[in-house]
């Protein structure tokens, strides 16, 4: 019995029909949009995707939702065709070990032991990965990790000559260790990854009084003095009070700039446009504006990243080997 079913995994049939099978599910998932995992912590979020989907396929789309086509990566069947796989590499890993040491053969055993490590690195992955994106945070705002935090000190953006972006990053603290992050460069803290994900406007506010003294400032909370705001949606508009002036702004982010209405005494004092720092002067506070950007940071924690990683370093030194031993055929 032992020997059939190892006679069944190392079979060039069986592999050929299970790597066939792969590629079939992955051109399907690459044909129909995959439904994001991440979603399904956010029920909006996942409605709205899920109501994308409907519109695009309209009559087809119960039978596509039916048949799993919007959810292959995460269906029973993928898994077991993986595992079957990962079966299949570590039968054949076995059968390849010499009882001796040979030079020739090493290079197999490290591809085949290569793979191995990459299948199961992929299984973590797909099954313990674990991700969370941040709420937009403007200089000085705070993301808490496990039991540490990470502070963001400055957000950059590159522009091309014409205004166009380019690039975009950050640099925060964790621990008193400083951390520079752009989407091609992550870095890697308390066991999470985390990488910039978006960027967007954001405006500090700076209040003084006539003797240029700081004020209050009360938005979700209250500051002394300065505030950092964000503006994660064009057209949300957010009110921010200074009690001590019997002052209030009414600000909002659109396509032409940033919408502002100063209130004094609850009155409308001046309405404005704004686009670069600006300064506003009422009868009790100095209002000064300046333009900033806020970040959305990715956090990632993937147990399955390092032996995916060692796998394909294991495989990369079997396959050098093999080209260094192979014995070169004259013509």
């Amino acid at each position: 019995m032992w020997g059939k079913i190892r006679l069944f995994f190392i079979s060039l049939n069986t592999a050929s029909i299970l790597l066939l099978l792969l590629t079939i599910f992955s051109l399907l998932a690459g044909f129909f949009p995959q439904f994001p995992r991440d979603s399904i912590k956010n029920p909006s979020e996942a409605q709205w995707w899920w109501n994308a989907a409907r519109e695009r396929y309209g009559i087809f789309f119960p039978i596509l939702k039916a048949t799993g086509l919007f959810t292959i990566f995460y269906s029973p069947v993928f898994w077991v065709l993986l595992i079957l796989i990962l079966i299949g590499v570590l039968f054949c890993s076995w059968t390849q070990l010499p009882r001796g040491f040979h030079v020739p053969r090493l290079s197999s055993i490290l591809a085949h032991s290569g793979l191995l490590l990459l299948a199961i690195g992929l299984t973590l992955s797909g099954f313990l990965r674990y991700t969370i994106d941040s709420p937009p945070l403007p200089p000085g705002g705070r993301f808490d990790l496990n039991r540490t935090s990470f502070t963001i000190s400055r957000v950059w953006v590159e522009r091309s000559p014409e205004g166009a972006p380019l690039a975009f990053g950050c640099e925060g603290k964790i621990e008193g260790k400083i951390l520079k992050l752009s989407p091609g460069w992550p870095a890697l803290a308390e066991g999470f990854w985390i990488l910039p994900l978006s960027y967007g406007p954001a405006w500090k506010i700076r209040a003084t009084g006539p003797a240029g003294e700081a004020l209050r400032l009360t938005w979700k909370e209250e500051a002394e003095g300065e505030l950092i705001i964000p503006f994660a949606r064009l057209g949300e508009m957010q009110e921010i009070i200074i009690p001590d002036a019997d002052a209030r702004l009414e600000i909002s982010v659109q396509t032409r700039g940033t919408f502002v209405d100063f209130y004094e005494k609850g009155k409308l004092a001046q309405r404005m446009i704004i686009q670069e720092e600006t300064e506003i002067k009422g009868e009790r506070v100095r209002l000064q504006f300046s333009p900033e950007h806020y970040i959305v940071l990715r956090v990632v924690k993937d147990p399955g990243f390092w032996p995916a990683m060692a796998g394909a370093v294991v495989i990369a030194v079997g396959f050098g080997i093999a080209f260094l031993t192979t014995r070169k055929v004259s013509t």
